[in-house]
């Protein structure tokens, strides 16, 4: 059964996917090198994870300094990739940026929640 097929049965069954899962999709598509297929990986990756483990973090690593992502990003352009961490105080250790804190409504937090 392929990626894709099993994606989509669980999809229906409407099981999320697992990180170890999501990390499989991504290293597949690094693997093949295919930038649509890594970047659709990276959507899912996004929605259903707030952080990643190291073994995820290691396939992301992966294709961020491959020539593909390079060529993709545009002529010249390099990604930089690093680590981080945001403090209690909210400042991210890598980049020294600060998180602020908003306001939500009752509804904005469960569609935040949500995914939407």
């Amino acid at each position: 059964m392929r990626a894709e097929q099993v994606e989509e049965a669980m999809r229906s069954n409407g099981t999320p996917p697992l990180q170890t899962e999501l990390r499989a999709l991504l290293s597949a598509a690094v693997k093949s090198r295919a930038t649509e297929a890594v970047a659709s990986a990276l959507g899912k990756l996004a929605k259903g994870l707030s952080k990643v483990d190291e073994a995820t973090a290691a396939v992301l690593t992966e294709w961020f300094q491959s020539a593909e992502a390079a060529a993709g990003a545009g002529e010249g352009f390099k990604w930089q990739v690093g680590r981080g961490t945001v403090e209690d105080d909210g400042t991210c250790t890598a980049t020294g940026a600060k998180l602020r804190s908003i306001d939500l409504t009752t509804q904005e937090r469960e569609d935040l929640a949500a995914g939407t």
